[in-house]
């Protein structure tokens, strides 16, 4: 359910409409990626602590009248509508994010497409003899490579936790 801006303003403070706001159409279409990030992350905390302020005031409800469900009707409406207005906002804010990630992406790929030779190239023929030492280069090259470490990070971790597991047998 999507609240209208006069339900909106009367259950949030100003700094939290100015988010809610921006996550609309005009004003989430002038926002970078690095702002968009920010007020992802912004409207996420916020709506995290609506929802555990929720719970926490549905539990305490339970316990005062003794009901399931607590009061009628329920004390704490204003904070359970606070957290789904964030978690809409949020959903707008992750869409355009999105939105940008792709455009970004379709924009490198033409670049990667507009730098190929045009035609049937194919691979270059390699010399004779020439295997072996290529065949080093290739795994010096990817020795040097910055995922290696990361690799050899988590092939060594895994040996021991391998070696751990049959120590404790």
């Amino acid at each position: 359910m999507t609240y209208n801006p006069r339900q909106v303003r009367e259950l949030t403070t100003r700094s939290e409409l100015d988010l809610v706001r921006a996550s609309h159409a005009g004003a989430i279409d002038r926002l970078s990626a690095r702002a968009l990030k920010a007020n992802i992350a912004r409207v996420r905390r916020l709506r995290d602590k609506q929802r555990d302020l929720y719970r926490r005031q549905r539990l305490a409800s339970r316990a005062r009248t003794g009901t399931k469900q607590g009061s009628r009707p329920p004390s704490n409406a204003r904070t359970g509508q606070k957290a789904r207005i964030f978690d809409e906002a949020l959903s707008r804010f992750r869409r355009r994010f999105e939105a940008l990630e792709a455009a970004e992406r379709s924009k490198l790929q033409k670049k990667v497409l507009a730098k190929r030779p045009r035609g049937n190239a194919g691979p270059k023929p390699r010399p004779a003899g020439a295997g072996k030492t290529s065949g080093q280069a290739a795994l010096r090259q990817k020795a040097r490579s910055p995922r290696m470490k990361a690799i050899q990070a988590h092939v060594s971790s895994r040996g021991r936790r391998r070696q751990a597991r049959r120590d404790s047998r």
